[in-house]
């Protein structure tokens, strides 16, 4: 099984490194180095993103119905066939277009970016149902995921510092793309040495229609409402966690001063996050999934209750802070997934292989989560002055930042313990 892992977890590698330079790098990149505006790099990203985040349910629906002509694996291979072009249009823009039409260039070269993205990543997390059927073995394929994006990140992380550049040079793009690519390559052939002994369970839903696919949706909502239990609180928990992310670079900046250190304790967060991944799926065994992400929450929580002695200039306790909370990561992406995973089987089981449109709503969930602590927080900040130091504007930044997520938390905790055993037991 170790060795199957292996083979599944290495695309996460790529589809997770990816993540930086498109949402973090990527607008003052193309700010700095072909003289486009902010402001239409913005609004072209903000109508990328929207339009990414609704083709997941849409990618989710088309790959269920077209598996039985185009494997998840072909459709992974066709979304790598749109990502690399796409990817290169945006890191390396031809500039006439650019400049004759910035908002009409970015707006597509990022959409066919963001769509080949989407087309790997929704079968790809599918897939975890055609190779196993045992519970603790999609445990262990969702963590190896998961620790293979974690290693994306903080190669991506780490990749300006090796190469002596500011993230947003040329040559860390180009670096970039040609690892990405690479990547690709060998995680494709990878998961073509993945054994799929549960892909050939019949289907009744795979011979319907693209359209009549979509309705399935509400059908599944009717039929069998445990399919989506758990995403409510999947959502709540991926806001939790949404608001710190967004927030992190300012937060260390304004209200921290430790700017200088950002850095470091972004890749200490995240190799705390790697490290404990063992632990998480020992733990998973020995409780449960629920029990063991229900921890990974607390354990969360508490790390956020740690700010309350962190002041201006503290490296020492927010790196403690960064550590207690990167422990947590691995299970909190990873066994949520693998939880989804059992309900897909118990729904496969029933003649209902839906497992590409769930993990389609999944990554919509995913995105909206994101889309709405950037809406929230990121205006109300701005209009409250953060960055002229307003004193009101910095409350508002702890409390977004630690107050918020800590709240959501402990509704997700509280929402676990009390009715989502069903989700687990029953689809």
């Amino acid at each position: 099984m170790r060795r199957q892992a292996l083979w599944y977890g290495l695309p996460g590698f790529v589809l997770t490194l990816l993540g930086v330079p498109l949402y973090v790098y990527l607008p003052n990149y193309l700010h700095e180095h072909w003289e486009v505006g902010l402001g239409v790099i913005g609004v072209a990203l903000l109508a990328t993103r929207l339009l990414d985040m609704l083709t997941d349910p849409l990618v989710g629906a088309w790959s269920d119905q077209r598996q039985r002509r185009l494997s998840r694996r072909g459709q992974m291979l066709l979304g790598a066939g749109v990502l690399l072009p796409g990817l290169y249009g945006l890191f390396f823009p031809v500039d006439a277009w650019l400049q004759a039409q910035p908002f009409w260039y970015l707006w597509g070269v990022g959409s066919v970016t963001f769509l080949g993205w989407t087309l790997m990543s929704v079968p790809y997390q599918a897939l975890v149902n055609d190779a196993t059927m045992e519970s603790s073995a999609k445990t262990q394929l969702t963590l190896s995921r998961e620790g293979f994006g974690i290693v994306g990140v903080v190669f991506v992380l780490a990749l300006p510092t090796l190469l002596s550049e500011a993230p947003t040079a040329q040559v860390v793009f180009e670096w970039t793309f040609w690892t990405v690519g690479l990547a690709l390559i060998v995680s494709l052939l990878a998961l073509s040495r993945l054994r799929l002994p549960a892909a050939n369970v019949s289907s009744t839903v795979a011979h319907s229609g693209f359209v009549s696919s979509l309705s399935d949706y509400r059908h599944l909502w009717h039929g069998s409402p445990g399919a989506y239990r758990l995403m409510g609180p999947y959502f709540l928990n991926n806001l939790a966690n949404a608001f710190p992310a967004t927030l992190f670079l300012l937060f260390v900046n304004d209200a921290l001063a430790l700017s200088s250190q950002a850095g470091l304790l972004l890749l200490v967060y995240f190799a705390s996050g790697l490290l404990a991944l063992p632990f998480w799926l020992w733990l998973s065994k020995r409780v449960g999934k629920l029990a063991a992400w229900r921890s990974s929450i607390l354990l969360a929580v508490i790390g956020f209750f740690g700010l309350y002695w962190v002041e201006s200039g503290d490296f020492e306790t927010y790196l403690l802070v960064c550590v207690v909370t990167g422990l947590s990561l691995g299970a909190d992406m990873a066994l949520p997934a693998s939880l989804q995973a059992d309900v897909v089987q118990r729904l496969r089981e029933q003649g209902q292989d839906v497992a590409s449109r769930l993990f389609g709503l999944w990554g919509f969930l995913t995105k909206l989560a994101l889309a709405l602590a950037v809406g929230l927080a990121l205006p109300l900040l701005d209009f409250l002055g953060i960055g002229s130091q307003a004193a009101i504007a910095t409350i508002a930044l702890w409390g977004f930042y630690a107050f918020v997520p800590v709240l959501l938390k402990v509704i997700v905790l509280i929402w676990l313990m009390k009715s989502f055993q069903k989700c687990v037991i029953e689809a």
